[in-house]
Formats: C-alpha cells, structure tokens, sequence
C-alpha cells in the first residue's frame, strides 16, 4: 500500500464514496458492519496508551539510527 497525495493509503476503501456520505450515514454503515463493531466506550478506557517512540527517543537523545542497535543490543543481552 502507499499513500495517495491526499495521505490516504490506497486499499478496500472507497474513498469517494465515503466522502460523499454523511457522518450519520457513515456512523449507521460502522454499525452494520458485523466483522467490525466500533469499540464501546468500556473498551476505549481499558485500552493500554501507546508509547509515543519518537517522543521517548528525543528524550534519551536518540536518532532513528540508534534504535536498530540498541533493539539488537537489548536482545543480544535477553538470550
């Protein structure tokens, strides 16, 4: 997949369509779609937060370019 010039990924999406709908129709479209119920508000809360990496590599003064070897540091040391 790659994005389009408007940033969306290309797939099983029609994006046209869903641009033409409205938010009550995408939302009753959401609901109808057995294979992917939208999460309950119970669910929502008891989601674990995702760790923001790039925020957590600023602060240890990390680039892009150490990750990969300090993961491979990290697990060399686990074995």
């Amino acid at each position: 997949m790659h994005a389009d010039d408007d940033g969306r990924k290309e797939g099983a999406t029609g994006w046209e369509r869903l641009d033409r709908m409205t938010d009550a129709e995408v939302e009753a479209a959401a609901q109808s779609d057995t294979e992917s119920q939208p999460l309950t508000a119970q669910e929502v809360e008891s989601l674990a937060p995702v760790p923001e990496v790039k925020q957590i590599r600023l602060r240890l003064g990390m680039t892009q370019e150490h990750v990969p070897h300090a993961r491979a540091r990290a697990q060399s040391h686990r074995r």
